[in-house]
């Protein structure tokens, strides 16, 4: 297994400029030029899709603009996941036909609050591009304090600032997130 580390701290998350996205698709070809026979999880501090919370009767949904355009569609099938901070949350975004997403945000911080529910199904994420994408499942989770990635034993998992363990997922071979 490898691990791709991306460089996502400039530019900002709902604004794309030609420079962003340019820069990030150069970062990115990196990646798809590289050996592509090993599993690559693919690290990046701002999250490309993240955070759904109830506004009223809709759902908030946010991204990464700039990597979303850069990238967002382009992602290898060695790719097995995609994991950042940057938002102090911790998720867990099932993706379709995309890389699952993994937030690790507490990074030390203490996390927002958090108005959404524990668990959310099939939600879309459209942008203005035309790009579409869509989260069979979004998992949240409370009183996160960090996280460990157990590569022998194929397992992720989130525990508390009081070190107890919240939630654990098991990878596949692959070390894809098996739901």
């Amino acid at each position: 297994m490898k691990f791709f580390v991306f460089d996502s701290s400039f530019g900002k998350d709902i604004y794309a400029n030609k420079e962003a996205v340019s820069a990030f698709s150069m970062q990115f070809s990196r990646l798809i030029n590289d050996d592509l026979t090993k599993p690559i999880w693919f690290l990046t501090h701002r999250p490309l899709w993240r955070s759904t919370k109830k506004a009223l009767f809709t759902f908030k949904k946010h991204g990464n603009l700039p990597q979303i355009k850069a990238f967002g569609n382009r992602f290898p099938s060695n790719v097995a996941a995609i994991v950042s901070g940057h938002i102090h949350i911790a998720q867990i975004l099932l993706m379709d036909k995309i890389p699952d997403q993994i937030i690790v945000g507490n990074g030390g911080a203490l996390l927002h609050s958090q108005d959404q529910e524990p668990i959310y199904e099939d939600i879309e994420f459209d942008y203005s591009n035309s790009k579409h994408y869509l989260a069979r499942e979004i998992k949240s989770f409370f009183g996160f304090g960090f996280a460990i990635l157990d590569l022998d034993k194929h397992i992720f998992t989130y525990y508390n600032k009081d070190n107890d363990k919240i939630y654990s997922m098991h990878l596949n071979k692959d070390f894809k997130l098996i739901d």
